[in-house]
Order: structure tokens, then sequence, then C-alpha cells
């Protein structure tokens, strides 16, 4: 799918690192591989909105979580994006970690560099044109649904 994204004849920036690009394009398929093994299978948005968790039910899985986001606030040290410029890894990572910081109150002030990361695409335009961003950040006719925000990874 990735490939088929970045098709030659495909106007618009570039999704992922040029072939050429040797560590970057390593980067971004390890980075994107994590993401599935590792950062997508800690969420808990679904326990918490559908299956009514509280944080005390969830504690050991908020412990693997938090210790997993502290992972990628380490990955990118000296860097803008997870894989040299913003690709598709950015793309998917950044609406899980949104999702977690507006509906869950993830807390990214002790990490630094995914705060930066968070920050910057979350000013982009195509970001900030988006309905779910408006309404998450924002809280907007969310309240009384499944997705209105819960104090369960980090202060209110």
């Amino acid at each position: 799918i990735i490939d088929f994204l970045e098709n030659p004849t495909t106007k618009g920036p570039a999704l992922k690192p040029p072939s050429s690009d040797i560590s970057n394009s390593a980067l971004f398929y390890t980075r994107l591989h994590e993401f599935h093994q590792k950062l997508d299978p800690a969420n808990i948005f679904g326990s918490v909105a559908f299956g009514k968790k509280t944080k005390e039910e969830l504690k050991d899985r908020i412990e693997k979580l938090e210790n997993e986001v502290d992972n990628w606030d380490k990955y990118l040290e000296g860097r803008k994006f997870f894989a040299g410029e913003f690709s598709i890894v950015d793309i998917v990572i950044f609406p899980l970690i949104a999702t977690w910081v507006f509906g869950l109150t993830l807390d990214l002030s002790t990490r630094p560099n995914l705060q930066e990361w968070f920050d910057s695409v979350s000013s982009r335009e195509t970001v900030k044109g988006c309905v779910w961003y408006q309404q998450w950040s924002t809280q907007e006719g969310l309240k009384g649904t499944p997705f209105e925000r819960k104090s369960i990874l980090g202060k209110e």
C-alpha cells in the first residue's frame, strides 16, 4: 500500500524516504513495524471509552503504554520526524498519540521530543483542517459520548 501511495505519478510531497536514502528508509520501515508491533497494541482507548475500564483496572497496561511512549520520545532525539522528513510514519502515529493526548490526557510535558513533534504535526494545515482533530482538540460536541476526555494517562 505504501508503494502504491508513493507512486511516482502521485502529486504532492513524498510520503516515504527515497530508496537511495538507505538510513532513513531503514528507519522508516523499522518505525512503521514498531508502531504495529508495540505502540498500537499498547492502545487502551477502546478499553476506556467502550469497556468503561478505570485507571486502576488498567494500571499494568498504562505502565506499559507510558514506557512505550517514552521510547517513542527517545526515537525523536536529534530529529524532527520519525524517519527523516515528514512521512507516512508520522501520519500513522499522530492520530493515536492525539487520541491519548486529547482523550486520555497523556502528558507530553516530560517528553520534550514527542511534544515538539506533536506540536509540529498539529500545526500543519492539513491536520488543523480535519474535523476529527478540531473536535478532539477542543472536545466540542464530545461531552456525554464515549469520546469525552477522561483523565487516565495524566493530569487533567
